[in-house]
């Protein structure tokens, strides 16, 4: 039975999608990648650097989805969220933050880049990369970062690449 402070269990359908992805994620060699984005519909205004033509041209802002990226380093697996950050993200609302910090991602800092970030496993790992179970909190870690805090309710919206 979960405490007053676990998270509420996920749906069947998050919890299909997190079954699906731990395979990808325990397949990915050192250094690689995947990207989870979310759907347009969830994509926000940013304000990225552009280049002196197309700020004459008037592109001031682009739209930008919400991301989490998923990089293997050595036997370590780095996730990375949009922050408020005019490279990479979009402006999050304090409630955002918050639900991110209580999900303990960490801010973004000079040292780990633009992103909020979290590693797992988040201390030494026990065993080669990446056991089953770490695969799937990995997955559930996404799931709640686009469910609960960007409010994208489908998995299916989402693509992974």
């Amino acid at each position: 039975m979960p405490s007053a402070d676990s998270p509420p269990a996920l749906t069947a359908a998050w919890g299909d999608w997190c079954v699906a992805l731990a395979p990808r994620i325990q397949a990915l060699a050192d250094q690689e990648e995947l990207t989870v984005t979310g759907p347009e519909s969830a994509a926000r205004p940013c304000k990225p650097r552009v280049s002196l033509g197309k700020r004459i041209m008037g592109q001031r802002y682009v739209n930008s989805p919400p991301w989490v990226s998923i990089k293997r380093e050595d036997q370590l697996t780095r996730l990375t969220t949009v922050a408020n950050d005019r490279e990479i993200g979009f402006p999050l609302s304090k409630d955002e933050e918050s639900a991110l910090s209580s999900m303990t991602w960490r801010p973004a800092s000079w040292s780990d880049g633009s992103g909020r970030q979290r590693w797992i496993p988040d201390d030494v790992p026990s065993g080669p990369y990446l056991p089953a179970a770490d695969a799937l909190h990995i997955g559930e870690a996404i799931a709640r970062v686009m469910g609960d805090v960007f409010g994208i309710t489908d998995p299916d919206d989402l693509t992974v690449a």
